[in-house]
């Protein structure tokens, strides 16, 4: 069964700015693998949405933005802030009492307006306080991803607010309303490769996936650095010892170690065989060749930046998804697919 969501925003300029579209972000990531139509109505104004939802029927409206206790700040055409009225919103559900699932004011001080609403919605989340705008991120991203697991409205609350709890302590300003809190909005199963569509937009998450190979770079970059580090350390370490040992130790008297010894190779046949093994001296000296390039390689891959193989593919997939938007619609969807597999910890195809 498709779902359709109206995603409402506005930001007016006469108010405090607001991470959107990182919000956004989130709420699509969550909503991946099931069939999904999401509208946006960015920088709305009062008449966009009396106009989608006369238009459309909406399993969900999510609004992020600014609130009052009195009503939701939208924009005017000049980008002034106006407000729309808690009697105003509660006449507009009204008239598709029984057709929204969920509502959710992801906003300052909406609970007057879930009060008036949740007559007419299955379930309206609002908020009691001034909300915190990193908490209210956090909020939806935890929100939507457990609705996407299948789970029940009320479940998927429980798992947003007690995130909010865990590392927001005392900035739980939310409050559900509503008799429908018990139902799943989504099912358990997802398809793979499955994008959230969002209209005129591409129909997966290229944001996310940029932002997650970037923190894998940093990560494996990180990594390098701290191995150089180490690396230098021990080099430093080895070269006090060698000078110390040249400077107290000098001369050292070998004739205890090799009595007979002259020329290039002063060891006789036996004392070769012990230190060499059975091996002739030009084949063993041949394996240690044979182990220098594999030798290389793992120095590279361990110590630089510009030898690392997984580093140089990670980048080059990081510069393939930010030019995504000139693929086709079947390769986006490919390279999808791709992505998850990675987020998920397996081996990109």
């Amino acid at each position: 069964m498709r779902i359709n969501i109206l995603f409402v925003s506005a930001n007016p300029g006469s108010t405090a700015k607001l991470d959107l579209a990182d919000e956004l972000r989130r709420f699509q990531h969550g909503l991946q693998g099931h069939d999904i139509e999401v509208t946006l109505l960015p920088a709305a104004q009062p008449d966009d949405l009396k106009r989608a939802m006369a238009t459309t029927d909406f399993h969900v409206i999510h609004f992020s933005g600014h609130a009052q206790d009195d009503g939701i700040l939208m924009r005017n055409a000049a980008g002034n802030e106006v407000l729309v009225t808690v009697d105003e919103l509660g006449k507009l559900f009204a008239e598709h009492k029984g057709k929204t699932k969920l509502a959710f004011l992801n906003a300052c001080e909406t609970e007057e307006i879930a009060e008036e609403i949740q007559g007419s919605v299955g379930m309206v989340i609002g908020t009691t306080k001034k909300l915190d705008d990193v908490a209210a991120k956090v909020m939806t991203d935890v929100f939507y991803s457990a609705l996407g697991k299948g789970v029940s409205l009320a479940k998927a609350y429980e798992e947003a607010t007690g995130a909010i709890d865990k590392h927001f302590p005392g900035k739980n300003v939310y409050k559900d309303f509503g008799d429908e809190k018990a139902n799943p909005l989504l099912a358990e199963e997802v398809t793979e490769g499955l994008g959230v569509r969002i209209e005129g937009l591409p129909s997966w998450d290229k944001h996310f996936h940029v932002s997650h190979l970037e923190k894998q770079i940093k990560a494996l970059e990180d990594h390098i650095g701290l191995n150089q580090k180490i690396l230098g350390g021990l080099l430093g370490l080895g070269a006090s010892i060698l000078i110390y040992l040249l400077i107290v130790a000098w001369p050292i008297n070998l004739s205890g170690l090799f009595p007979r010894s002259s020329g290039i190779f002063p060891l006789t046949p036996d004392e070769q065989k012990a230190l060499i093994g059975e091996k002739p001296l030009l084949e063993w000296l041949t394996t240690v060749g044979a182990a220098i390039p594999l030798f290389i390689a793992s120095f590279k891959q361990r110590f630089l930046f510009s030898g690392n193989e997984q580093l140089r593919l990670m980048k080059q997939l990081l510069e393939t998804v930010r030019s995504s938007n000139r693929m086709s619609e079947k390769t986006q969807n490919r390279l999808h697919a791709i992505m998850e597999q990675s987020v998920r910890g397996a081996n990109p195809e």
